[in-house]
């Protein structure tokens, strides 16, 4: 065998050995993700055994002594599942995501700030921690120390490995950091009003009114084609499709229930059924949980981060998410003062501007001031 041949080998052997190893680095990062199903942990804080079952189509069901106990361990299993997927919604919210993300996502947190979620979630949370012996108060408290454990014991997700970082503590602030985002998914305002208004300065009056007409005190006749307004709807739609491509996020879309009295059922029991129209994702939006103790027991689905379910049944109620996509927002154009961009026109006089500034970090970048 020549030296050229010898090194090829060589270069070969060299290059069969690196791939296994970052395979093999590939499958233990992977399996070290991987939610734990059996076995035992130790949890600070709770007050006795805690039991997690997970059935065949994963769902977590929790058995313990107490409330606090439950909503611990919840916390602990939610995090192993859905950890990620819990810090994107209490960051989209809060504006947070250039902290992961750089400065690609600057702009979206601008936005999100914007809408005051953030300053809103830290007088939620003042009011809230004021209170620490409130009883859904310790029971959040509890759920965030599940969460906190995982992320000090537990196995990263693979996005925190590839992001090369981990994630901050959970506090009461980012429940209300989620909320808000999802309060913005179904406000319509935000996604209409702005395309209503630009198609009402584009078109005339006229041609405006034939796409918002005023509710009319008799029923209108059904023309047989919609065919003349073709040509109208067409930019229309065109002008939809482009606003919603510059949103961070998809849009939530709606939803129904309904409710049969128990004199009317065949069973002779009430019958509750939700359809909340919220749209797919990987992993979905709802997380399916299962909590009982032998003064209380709770059977939903919970969204990530957040403690308590928002569909779901106790052995005496139940309940749904319905939203009601009402028209909740508006926008109005102010006059600003040519001299002092700082103030507004009202009425009769310049009024000075509420001013809030925000710091948004950014992750390899310096921190940017926003106004």
């Amino acid at each position: 065998m020549n030296a050229r041949t010898n090194r090829s080998v060589k270069l070969l052997i060299c290059l069969v050995v690196l791939l296994t190893l970052a395979a093999l680095a590939v499958l233990w990062i992977v399996h070290s993700a991987q939610a734990k199903r059996d076995g035992e942990l130790q949890l600070e804080g709770l007050q006795g055994p805690v039991s997690v079952f997970y059935d065949a189509w994963g769902v977590p069901h929790i058995d313990a002594a107490s409330e606090e106990d439950a909503y611990r361990a919840l916390g602990y299993v939610h995090a192993q599942d859905r950890l990620f997927q819990m810090d994107l919604l209490r960051r989209i919210g809060g504006g947070r995501l250039a902290e992961l993300f750089g400065a690609d996502s600057f702009e979206t947190d601008r936005f999100f700030r914007s809408l005051g979620i953030s300053r809103h979630a830290r007088d939620y949370a003042a009011r809230l921690d004021a209170a620490p012996d409130s009883p859904h108060v310790r029971l959040i408290h509890a759920y965030q120390d599940g969460i906190n454990q995982y992320i000090d014991h537990g196995g990263m997700p693979i996005e925190y490995r590839l992001l090369l970082t981990r994630p901050d503590y959970f506090t009461t602030e980012d429940i209300a950091n989620t909320m808000g985002y999802m309060a913005y998914s179904f406000a319509e305002a935000f996604k209409t009003d702005a395309l209503v208004d630009s198609i009402r300065g584009t078109l005339s009056e006229r041609h405006y009114r034939d796409l918002v007409p005023s509710w009319p005190d008799q029923l209108p006749p059904v023309r047989s084609s919609g065919q003349p307004y073709i040509e109208l709807l067409t930019p229309m739609l065109e002008q939809i499709s482009q606003v919603e491509r510059t949103f961070p996020s998809g849009q939530f879309l709606g939803s129904n229930a309904w409710a049969v009295n128990a004199g009317h059922s065949a069973s002779g029991a009430p019958l509750l059924a939700n359809d909340p129209h919220i749209g797919f994702a990987a992993p979905a939006v709802w997380y399916e949980a299962h909590i009982r103790t032998p003064d209380a027991e709770v059977y939903g689905h919970f969204l990530a981060g957040i403690p308590f379910p928002l569909l779901g049944q106790t052995r005496h109620h139940a309940w749904g998410l319905t939203m009601l996509m009402n028209d909740d927002v508006d926008f109005y154009r102010e006059r600003t003062n040519p001299d002092d961009p700082e103030q507004v026109w009202a009425v009769d006089h310049w009024e000075p501007l509420q001013v809030h500034e925000e710091v948004i970090k950014i992750r390899g970048q310096e921190d940017r001031l926003i106004r």
